[in-house]
């Protein structure tokens, strides 16, 4: 019974000796990825014509047909085929003649196939012919973690971690006639790579949550390969206590308690890196969808956060020893806040001090001053030419009356409308009504001090359009032996 062989549209004639091998793809690890079927003939041409032209026509002939990857290559037993494969062309030789070139040139031929009997340790690989996958875990060192109570409140930050996840896939060319395949190798290995690509399959099993997802990807085209990087930043747990964990956040406070006043002064700086809640609907990086961005994360977190700044300046003055001192004042308090939409970053500035709350209503800050002038000597002084020692001092037997001042500077919210009416001093945006009060009580305190009271000036300024007011009252006490009647007609 006779065998033929051909490759595409060439027929070998004589048939040449065939040798089949069998060459397993691995992975690193040694698992079997894919096989193939080595094919390597040894043959010679002959010509019955016994020339160098028609020995180097046939050369060219069988050149022509391995210049094609993807034919099918048939290997038939009379009727029975024993091959029948879409192969590849690895190498083509012409290694001797014995006739030099005359009757006939040896030759040598390598093919390959894949062989679709053998199936792969690893799914999905028989398009494959290496793979590699890493991953890769570290604590974030410049954010690490703390947990401390302030003012009874829990502050903290979870335990953070960088996972990173590397694939690398290199793919073989899978034809289905001569030149002509199914796609590119370096898909077949994207192909694989799309299945396992995300975080559930990370080989260190850390539960938490995941942000700031981030991809690169490289196609190697007439390589035949593709990888793709993938990173997270992986907190371990929910995050501070009572706020969700979708930002960094680091704070300093410092601490100002002069030698010569009880006042302290504490500052709280801060900055809030927002993180990206984002997935991916597919395998390149064109196709993610942010769920949350940087920017609105930081915001969501800082609304949480302010409220436990105050606490934190407390816990930070109770932390340095200073004895007893005040609390600090929760509602008087400098901020100053930053915004960096771009980059999804909040930086705030809060000072904060143990000063007393104003005693005017409404006041945002408030500033109350006394200046007491006593009586002294009434006295006449009478220059003497000549006279070395000075002036002539004679004491006129009285003295001089008490003198009282009493101011009030107080800050206030600014007053928006335009209206005269709404403008005035007397108006209701205008601390004027609470300032009078306590002028007034200062008044008859001296009133049931002296026989004799006499206001003396009386100033008020208020600018509605910065919130800022102030008065000034004097008085002028004179003792009398009793107590006398208050001037009483503060406006």
């Amino acid at each position: 019974m006779s065998v033929t062989m051909s490759y595409g549209t060439y027929t070998f004639s004589p048939v040449p000796i065939v040798n089949l091998t069998r060459e397993y793809k691995r992975a690193e690890d040694g698992r079997i990825l894919s096989a193939v079927i080595k094919v390597s003939l040894n043959g010679f041409l002959v010509s019955t014509a016994g020339s160098f032209t028609s020995i180097n026509t046939l050369r060219d002939t069988l050149s022509t047909a391995f210049a094609q990857n993807g034919c099918l290559f048939e290997v038939k037993c009379g009727d029975t085929t024993i091959i029948s494969k879409n192969s590849r062309v690895l190498a083509l030789a012409f290694t001797n003649s014995p006739n030099n070139w005359i009757n006939s040139l040896g030759y040598t031929a390598e093919l390959e196939y894949d062989e679709t009997a053998v199936g792969g340790e690893i799914a999905n690989t028989s398009n494959l012919d290496s793979l590699s996958e890493d991953w890769q875990i570290e604590a974030i060192e410049d954010k690490p973690y703390f947990s401390w109570v302030a003012s009874g409140v829990t502050d903290s930050r979870p335990y953070l971690y960088r996972l990173s996840h590397t694939l690398n896939a290199k793919g073989r060319a899978i034809y289905t006639g001569c030149s002509s395949g199914v796609a590119e190798p370096w898909q077949y290995a994207a192909n694989y790579c799309s299945g396992k690509v995300g975080s559930s399959g990370n080989l260190f099993g850390v539960t938490g949550s995941y942000y700031n997802y981030s991809r690169t990807q490289a196609a190697q085209k007439y390589a035949g390969t593709y990888s793709i990087a993938e990173n997270w930043v992986v907190f371990k747990d929910a995050g501070i206590s009572g706020i969700p964990a979708h930002a960094l956040e680091d704070f300093t406070i410092d601490i100002s308690y002069p030698n010569d006043t009880n006042i302290i002064t504490v500052g709280v700086q801060g900055t809030i890196q927002g993180l990206e809640s984002a997935s991916y609907t597919g395998l390149n990086i064109v196709d993610k969808t942010v769920a949350t961005g940087r920017y609105t994360s930081a915001l969501t977190y800082f609304s949480g956060v302010s409220s436990r700044i105050y606490n934190r300046a407390q816990q930070g003055v109770l932390n340095s020893s200073f004895g007893s001192v005040r609390a600090l004042n929760p509602l008087q308090y400098d901020r100053t806040i930053g915004h960096n939409v771009g980059n999804g970053v909040i930086n705030y500035n809060y000072t904060y001090t143990n000063k007393p709350s104003p005693c005017v209503a409404n006041a945002l800050t408030e500033n109350i001053t006394f200046n007491v002038e006593y009586p002294k000597d009434v006295y006449a002084s009478i220059a003497i030419l000549g006279r070395a020692a000075g002036p002539l001092v004679q004491l006129m037997g009285t003295r001089t009356e008490y003198q009282y001042s009493m101011g009030i500077d107080v800050s206030v919210p600014i007053v928006t409308g335009c209206s005269v009416a709404n403008l005035l001093p007397t108006a209701t945006g205008s601390p004027h009504a609470s300032v009078r009060s306590y002028l007034c009580d200062m008044e008859s305190t001296l009133s049931g001090t002296y026989g004799t009271l006499t206001k003396t000036a009386d100033n008020e300024t208020w600018n509605p359009r910065e919130g800022k007011y102030a008065r000034t009252v004097t008085w002028l006490a004179v003792p009398c032996g009793g107590a006398g009647t208050a001037v009483n007609d503060l406006a």
